[in-house]
């Protein structure tokens, strides 16, 4: 079982799960359940026990966490609504001479793609471990990208297939459209990073 939930004493809000960790390619990767209320009606009345979501939060993949409102508040949400929520707090990418933007290189080492892919998969599969009927998966910015990502992963892969999917926000393109001239003057500090694709970035 993935993290322990607290009981249902604390009524009309949804339980928030403690802190938890699974084991993924390249070491723990931090979870937090939460559990919708005991007396919570199921989304439309429907009589079956809906799927647990897995919910990865956004910050242009270098920044946030479990306690981001984007992570916390929207799994409140989605718990109270009547649906299990486990967050995800992956590895978040380095780029130099940005500290304040995510860890930093001297902390965690340089983290580039496909570590926070990586994260992901290893979070929805051990969830689908656990919950046999399937799983949700869903992100908002940063993180309906790493879950896109994660969902051809888990589909190339053979996975059990997922029974939702939802992406807020997220930036999907085959190939990234080159920026103009005028644009790419107008980018200041960390925007030169990610906003400029790499074969468009100013010198």
């Amino acid at each position: 079982m993935i993290g322990r939930t607290r009981g249902a004493s604390e009524a009309e809000n949804a339980d928030v799960g403690v802190d938890a960790v699974i084991q993924g390619p390249h070491g723990p990767v931090p979870v937090r359940r939460y559990a919708p209320p005991v007396s919570t009606a199921l989304v439309g009345s429907v009589s079956l026990e809906p799927a647990p979501i897995v919910w990865v939060h956004g910050g242009a993949f270098v920044k946030g966490g479990l306690d981001l409102p984007e992570t916390h508040e929207v799994a409140l949400a989605l718990a109270a609504a009547g649906f299990t929520v486990i967050t995800v707090d992956y590895r978040l990418t380095s780029i130099p001479g940005l500290s304040r933007f995510g860890r930093t290189a001297a902390s965690t080492g340089r983290i580039h793609f496909p570590v926070p892919v990586d994260d992901v998969v290893a979070v929805v599969r051990a969830v689908q471990g656990e919950f046999g009927d399937g799983v949700i998966l869903g992100g908002a910015s940063a993180g309906a990208c790493l879950s896109a990502g994660a969902v051809l992963r888990l589909a190339h892969g053979g996975a059990e297939p997922l029974r939702g999917v939802f992406f807020a926000y997220g930036l999907f393109h085959a190939s990234l459209p080159e920026r103009s001239r005028e644009l790419r003057s107008r980018l200041r500090g960390r925007r030169r990073f990610t906003h400029t694709p790499p074969c468009c970035s100013t010198r």
